[in-house]
């Protein structure tokens, strides 16, 4: 029995096979390093700490949980790595048999050093095309950054300068003279005003402009990228290759804050000098590499290709492995069509190999159903599902069942259903109420899916009521600060403004920033999210100026934090362009939408959800068909 740094002691890992016992110390030795409890873990991964104490107890775990646990506990430097080590110690404890390959023969080996030259000039190749391809995406975020702030500033510039002009026409009809050194001093802040605000327009246009062409060279070398990783995986289909992530923007050094004193007008020359700058050291990286492009690569060198068939009779091994690979592969590439066929493969074939009770059969089959729900077909996922459901005995253990029909549930809201999910968590919860000793927190997440069919099919009062008793029940068996508490919070919030009382959700929300803030941090991710419901619904009860302010100082936060292309750094500027909109400035608004469409669809997909959200508020904004 092992000492634990963060809570008790480990107990003996009881694993059925040796390679079973070192995945299982593996994986508790991720979880020491990370410092997390059980209890945090299980909010971080949404699975129950009784399940995931059994994985880490020795029984072999799921393809999911090992990807989930080490996204949870390995910092992002050491995590490709890390993956790749569980996946390897995963597979060998579902198969502790593995046959050796024989060596290669004499005769073959002119052949593999062909091969391995090849590989070695792809490898070079693709890794120079991948270092320009992230220059140009930093490039492209630092100019999406600095259409944010020039925005920002343009917008406060139009308000000082509508400022300064009421003052003028105000000073003017007090001096009709025109001899007043005050009237004097607001003309000169008028037209100095008004100069800055011609120059910030035109570096926000020539921001666009980089940000344009940055991300239309990196879609270029996306092709290539993906051409050259096509060749190596022909060759060595046990791995393919991730795009490395990109740097965090740089701070921006401004105060777009609202002019209050005569110096003010100082600090947006030098804020507009930095952009010129930003503006002219973006342009040299496009400029650049656009240069480089314009070379012509040599053709790639034709590789004798590795083809694997669509199916073995009998299947193999190494085959159920690969498909495996390449389903996670297509649903990383969100080719769900390919992903949900391969899935779908692997759960027809894995019996054979495996045996039919494999804890990873079900999950084949659950995620060959999200596939299809993804891809836009819900009422065909809930039929796969259902028929999943009725084919379960005895040997899959009541685990699946009820992960299938919670997934059930899921999908018919989505199937305009929402009655059958409704009763589905419903006898779930009833059904699960007595695990609560042996895991407290299983029904209360049962309890709120329940919460959250009912608000999708509308039934907010109900909602309501689902998610004020559950809070009070987390909090009498949890304490007051677990994460799981701070998530309904939020969920009750939303349902509580969505049933009418918009002020009563401005209220929550802030309390609940509040709280989050010191439990998690005030620049946890989950902090800011709850800052960007306290905009909205401060907004949707009537407090639009205040709103706004609030929407400035979080998009600042985020974009440092998070980076432009973050979905919630996204949303904030959406919501921003809503109240804009709300307030009556519909031109700011459209700015705010034309500016963040194109970034939501090269980071999101033209048919996300969000995607189509913003295009529908730009086209009520223009009163245009938007593409």
């Amino acid at each position: 029995m092992s000492n634990r740094a963060g809570g008790r002691p480990w107990g003996d890992i009881r694993a059925v096979n040796p390679q079973a016992h070192r995945l299982a110390s593996f994986l508790r030795a991720r979880v020491d390093e990370s410092g997390k409890t059980l209890a945090t873990l299980s909010n971080d991964i949404s699975m129950s700490t009784s399940q995931i104490s059994t994985y880490l107890g020795g029984k072999i775990p799921t393809q999911r949980f090992v990807t989930a646990l080490v996204k949870a506990t390995v910092p992002a430097p050491l995590r490709d790595r890390r993956q790749t080590e569980v996946e390897q110690l995963l597979y060998d404890a579902l198969h502790p048999a593995r046959p050796t390959a024989p060596a290669p023969q004499a005769g073959n080996m002119a052949g593999v050093e062909r091969v391995q030259a090849q590989q070695i000039d792809l490898y070079d190749r693709l890794t120079r095309a991948l270092e320009q391809q992230a220059e140009l995406r930093q490039a492209a975020d630092k100019s999406a950054s600095l259409v944010m702030v020039l925005l920002g500033m343009i917008y406060h510039l139009e308000r000082r300068a509508a400022n300064l002009t009421e003052e003028r026409d105000r000073l003017q009809r007090t001096d009709p003279t025109g001899q007043s050194r005050v009237l004097e001093a607001t003309q000169e802040k008028l037209a100095r005003t008004e100069k800055h605000e011609d120059r910030a327009r035109d570096e926000l246009e020539r921001a666009k402009r980089k940000q344009r062409q940055a991300e239309e060279l990196a879609q270029h070398l996306q092709r290539q990228i993906n051409h050259l990783t096509e060749q190596l995986n022909r060759q060595k289909n046990d791995e393919f290759l991730r795009q490395a992530n990109h740097g965090l923007l740089e701070e921006f050094d401004r105060d777009t804050s609202t002019p209050s004193q005569d110096s003010e007008i100082d600090d947006v020359e030098a804020a507009l000098t930095r952009a010129t700058s930003i503006n002219d050291a973006e342009a040299e990286v496009v400029e650049r590499i656009s240069l480089q492009l314009g070379n012509p690569e040599p053709p790639l060198a034709q590789i004798d290709p590795v083809v694997y068939p669509a199916r073995v009779d009998p299947p193999t091994e190494d085959f159920l492995r690969q498909l495996l690979t390449n389903a996670q592969r297509a649903e990383l590439t969100n080719d769900l069509k390919e992903a949900g066929r391969l899935y779908l493969l692997l759960a027809d074939a894995a019996p054979q190999v495996w045996g039919p009770s494999n804890p990873n059969i079900i999950e084949f089959r659950i995620q060959h159903a999200q596939c299809v729900g993804k891809s836009g077909r819900p009422k065909e996922a809930v039929k796969l599902l259902t028929a999943t459901l009725e084919s379960l005995d005895s040997s899959h253990g009541p685990e699946a069942g009820v992960s299938v029909r919670s997934h059930l549930g899921y999908w018919c809201v989505d199937a305009g259903d929402p009655e059958q999910a409704v009763a589905i968590f419903e006898d779930l919860v009833s059904e699960t109420r007595q695990a609560a000793e042996m895991d407290p927190l299983g029904p209360f997440y049962l309890r709120s899916h329940l919460g959250a069919a009912l608000a999708d099919s509308g039934m907010m009062e109900r909602a309501v009521e689902v998610y004020t008793l559950l809070i009070s029940d987390m909090r009498e068996a949890l304490g007051n600060n677990h994460p799981e508490i701070l998530i309904t919070r939020r969920l009750l919030a939303r349902s509580t403004g969505k049933a009418g009382d918009a002020h009563g959700a401005a209220e929550m929300f802030r309390e609940l920033v509040a709280d989050t803030a010191h439990i998690k941090g005030a620049y946890h991710q989950d902090t800011l999210v709850n800052r960007r419901f306290l905009c909205e619904w401060t907004a949707k009860s009537g407090d639009l100026p205040q709103a706004a302010e609030m929407l400035d100082r979080l998009l600042a936060d985020m974009l440092h934090i998070l980076g432009p292309r973050h979905l919630q750094a996204l949303l904030c500027r959406r919501r921003m362009a809503w109240v804009a909109e709300k307030a009556g400035d519909t031109q700011q608004a459209i700015e705010i939408l034309k500016a963040i469409i194109p970034e939501m669809i090269s980071t999101l997909g033209d048919d996300d959800k969000s995607t189509l959200q913003a295009k529908d508020d730009l086209r009520r904004c223009t009163g245009l068909q938007i593409p």
